[in-house]
């Protein structure tokens, strides 16, 4: 399993737009149902991974519901200006704002889980999930073989539930897969339980209210400070991904786990 790495230089995005089977991924179907759940690992996981889709399920009147896992305190580890519990305070303003920009009446939990840590929260990850389903339900959740654990622990949980009822339908979404990963690797047959890629090609409102969201967190797209330690998380080559005119799911095995 290749293991996160924040600051390790990624796969070019012109790369990846040269890529032949991620441009030619059939159109994800506009989501259906009565309720869209998010659950995100990390406070911008949400607006990076599937801002378009959660503007495009706004406008299609479905209910949403954005689960944000972890308190977001450990993002930058070593800083000497802000302690975590206030990294912690400003990354949960920062989602609220994204999630206003991308579905004003979205409803909003935060978890406040510890940031690196929610392998060890399994059981409150699936029990909050199991509250926000209803009967008709998409599930966002990151991708299980992504190469964060934090994200990889949502997806458990997403699997998990989504297991148990059928009347749920679960996609996931690569984030740091597009750092790690080469276009020479077809991402879905590294994962025995994708049944499909698809592509939501994004309209110009919809790309422009997901970069917006984007913007709203200044403290992983802006250094901090000046200050070692304060550097910016997410570098320009990685926000290039996010600025696509696209996003990709994977959709996932009726009871995968």
């Amino acid at each position: 399993m290749t293991l996160f790495d924040g600051q390790a230089v990624g796969t070019d995005e012109l790369e990846w737009s040269r890529c032949e089977w991620l441009r030619s991924a059939p159109e994800l179907a506009p989501p259906t149902g009565a309720r869209l759940v998010v659950l995100a690992a990390h406070p911008d996981d949400e607006a990076l991974g599937a801002g378009g889709l959660i503007g495009l399920a706004d406008e299609a009147g479905l209910d949403i519901y954005v689960i944000f896992a972890s308190d977001g305190a450990a993002s930058h580890p070593h800083s000497g200006t802000h302690r975590p519990e206030q990294l912690a305070a400003i990354r949960k303003d920062e989602a609220a704002a994204a999630v206003l920009t991308l579905a004003p009446r979205a409803t909003v939990e935060f978890l406040e889980l510890p940031d690196g840590e929610l392998a060890a929260h399994g059981p409150q990850l699936t029990a909050a999930l199991r509250t926000a389903c209803w009967e008709q339900t998409v599930v966002l959740a990151p991708w299980a073989y992504d190469g964060h654990p934090d994200h990889e622990a949502c997806a458990r949980a997403a699997r998990g539930v989504a297991a148990e009822r059928e009347q749920v339908e679960l996609l996931e979404f690569p984030i740091w897969a597009w750092h790690w990963a080469s276009p020479a690797d077809e991402l879905a047959t590294l994962d025995p339980e994708v049944v499909a890629t698809r592509r939501l090609t994004l309209e110009a409102g919809q790309w422009r209210r997901k970069q917006a969201a984007i913007a709203r967190y200044p403290s992983q797209i802006a250094p901090l400070s000046p200050a070692a330690g304060d550097e910016a998380v997410l570098s320009p080559s990685s926000l290039a991904y996010f600025a696509r005119g696209f996003e990709c799911f994977f959709v996932i095995a009726p009871g995968g786990s």
